[in-house]
């Protein structure tokens, strides 16, 4: 017998895991499993009386492994066996002896009880950040969500796959907090493309039946500043797309010529997501723009043009380009940064109108004082 604590430790499990199974020896005392994602399964608890499933088995863990997260238990088939039937370590002897042919003495069995993988202060972090993981790999394995680069949570996956097959503890401890906040983007990320399906789908006024795609809206949901214009138009409705037309992109090339980072704090929108006259009183003005705002809380906004104050702010008057003023957005105080409607620099020539470069100066120093 080897005098090497870790090397008769995997010795004494290699032989465990020829010839028993964890899953096998929780199904003869009465455990019922079901599928959780890769390489687990889930049950109720064989510890402790509920009504949900909250113990996982860990299949691809060497060897298998189990944790409660009701009741807090975790451990091997060792502990198992000796936790369920309430052995003690000569009774749990005999039992490995007499069902699955393994003999080791009591001094054998204190020092895998001692082993890694009874360590309560470390396995159910790593457990827990397994199940964050599987969450995230389940919603990317079924997201056709637009909103969002989910290139660094995939990375996250691979990092993570290779410290888990390690058992880098370290890394694991580390990235916990890397996955939560991965995990929080991709429910945001979730909540904002409900609310475009809601758009899309959306029959509560006039405006919709004359418009064959509503426009709800495109940027990141953790954005800190609204770019607000009045109304879809059809050109957007045509290509389907925000901003999509001259006067949109007139502003949409002004801020792609910023930095890729700087980008992701903003937010490109309308007051209505489809085209009309907005004289008709049923229309659905600042309702989707509202449930946008109650998500992502902007700190600033810019407003293109007279009819979008009017509609947002009527109160304010005598305002023109460049001016700021603090103002109640849907409940939260926002600074709001008057600019003209890109229409008229698009009637007026374009890039070559004399307004184009107050106009431009103004979205760049939004943008950089962000």
């Amino acid at each position: 017998m080897s005098d090497n604590k870790d090397t008769y430790h995997d010795n004494v499990f290699d032989e465990i895991k020829e010839k028993a199974s964890l899953v096998d020896e929780m199904e003869k005392h009465g455990v019922s499993f079901q599928r959780c994602g890769r390489g687990k399964l889930k049950c109720n608890c064989p510890f402790h009386e509920e009504k949900s499933p909250s113990c996982i088995v860990y299949l691809d863990d060497d060897p298998e492994t189990y944790h409660c997260f009701g009741c807090g238990v975790h451990g091997t088939i060792i502990d198992f066996v000796m936790d369920f039937n309430n052995y003690k370590r000569g009774q749990t002897l005999e039992y490995f002896k007499e069902n699955y042919n393994i003999i080791f003495d009591a001094k054998s069995l204190e020092r895998i009880n001692v082993s890694r993988y009874r360590n309560k202060n470390t396995y159910p972090i790593f457990a827990k950040t397994l199940l964050i993981a599987d969450d995230i790999r389940d919603f990317l394995s079924k997201s056709i969500n637009p909103f969002g680069d989910f290139e660094k949570i995939k990375e996250y996956m691979k990092n993570l796959d290779e410290a888990i097959s390690a058992k880098d503890q370290s890394f694991i401890d580390i990235f916990e907090k890397s996955m939560l906040d991965s995990l929080n983007v991709i429910h945001r990320n979730d909540k904002l493309y409900q609310m475009k399906l809601e758009c899309d789908n959306c029959n509560e006024c006039s405006l919709r039946k004359e418009c064959d795609a509503p426009i709800f809206g495109y940027g990141s949901s953790f954005s800190d500043i609204f770019f607000i214009r009045e109304k879809n138009t059809v050109a957007e409705s045509e290509n389907k797309k925000n901003y999509s037309d001259k006067a949109g992109l007139l502003i949409k090339n002004i801020i792609d010529n910023q930095k890729i980072e700087i980008q992701k704090n903003i937010f490109l929108t309308k007051c209505t997501c489809c085209h009309g006259d907005p004289e008709d009183k049923s229309f659905c003005s600042k309702l989707h723009l509202k449930k946008q705002s109650d998500l992502m809380k902007p700190k600033k906004i810019m407003i293109f043009g007279e009819k979008v104050k009017d509609i947002l702010f009527p109160d304010l008057h005598n305002i023109k380009l460049g001016d700021k003023s603090k103002v109640d957005f849907f409940g939260n105080k926002v600074e709001m940064i008057f600019n003209i409607d890109p229409e008229k620099i698009i009637e007026d020539g374009g890039k070559s109108s004399e307004l184009y470069d107050d106009f431009k100066s103004s979205i760049i120093k939004l943008i950089l004082e962000a």
